[in-house]
């Protein structure tokens, strides 16, 4: 199965996009061949606004065929960027409402939340125990939400954009050794981890069944950015291989950031690539030649 990550709405409708521009974007989906998506909760102050309007979404989105993959709590990434923030509680009433958004929605098994950049302090650039105080305090927040997901009957994943306290995948076994968890996911964005000079190829093999979903993009290697899979330097056949080798079984969800109005042929062309890449150019070929623009997801 293909999906779109939130990108694919940020791009049509920046990031205040709202839960009934999702839902009028899913015939759109249909159309172009994908059966899953990702909702989000982008800015915090939207998240009234998605709690009153997810149970609609969810029932439209069962009533259309589509999966929804994970949800991302986009906006937690807030609660995590400095020592200030993480020693703050403030997070927990925002945890319990996207919780209630996914109830709401409905057989979305996974929140996903961002790690961003962390930006320290002055004072820690000189003093190595604030520096362990404030990974200690991110260690703790962690265990938290996990328990709370957890206790919901949800899985939680993180998203680790370059420059966290995380430090890459490695660092993520390393954080879900210390919490002695099996059931911490990990969102395997491919362009935050290209761009951190990750080995892309070895991280599925490294990470297994801890890969809860995708957000897969492409870039040079240098800046952070989601461009269309195929247009930078990740070898795709060998990422493509690498993932089914791990045995993953989830969604490939695409994550593309572009103009609005390049949305519909940025996202159908990397579909194409992908399948390509996956040996799959058979069927395209097939919906091709019987002139429907809809490729069979597989």
């Amino acid at each position: 199965m293909y999906g779109v990550s939130p990108a694919y709405f940020i791009s049509r409708f920046g990031p205040a996009f709202s839960v009934g521009d999702v839902q009028t974007c899913l015939p759109d989906l249909i159309r172009l061949g994908f059966g899953a998506f990702q909702p989000e909760v982008y800015l915090g102050e939207r998240i009234g606004a998605w709690q009153m309007g997810a149970r609609t979404l969810g029932r439209t989105a069962r009533d259309e065929g589509l999966v929804t993959t994970q949800f991302v709590a986009h906006f937690l990434l807030h609660e995590f960027g400095n020592s200030s923030v993480l020693r703050s509680n403030r997070y927990r009433n925002s945890v319990q409402r996207v919780i209630e958004i996914v109830f709401n929605i409905q057989n979305c098994p996974t929140i996903v939340v961002p790690i961003p950049r962390y930006e320290p302090e002055t004072t820690e650039l000189n003093d190595a125990l604030l520096v362990a105080d404030a990974y200690r305090r991110f260690e703790n927040r962690i265990a938290d939400m996990l328990e709370m997901v957890e206790a919901a009957g949800l899985r939680l994943g993180l998203e680790i954009l370059p420059g966290s306290l995380v430090g890459g995948s490695e660092g993520f076994l390393h954080l879900a050794d210390r919490l002695e968890s099996a059931s911490l996911g990990y969102c395997f964005d491919t362009g935050h981890a290209w761009s951190s000079h990750e080995q892309v190829l070895l991280i599925p093999g490294r990470l297994g069944k801890r890969i809860v979903g995708t957000h897969l993009c492409d870039n040079e290697g240098m800046e952070n950015l989601s461009v269309r899979p195929g247009s930078g330097t990740i070898d795709w056949r060998l990422l493509t291989a690498a993932l089914l080798g791990a045995g993953y079984t989830g969604s490939w969800d695409i994550e593309i950031g572009c103009a609005p109005e390049l949305v519909e042929s940025e996202y159908l062309t990397a579909l194409r690539h992908l399948r390509g890449v996956r040996g799959e150019e058979t069927k395209e070929r097939y919906n091709d030649q019987t002139g429907s623009h809809h490729i069979v997801s597989g």
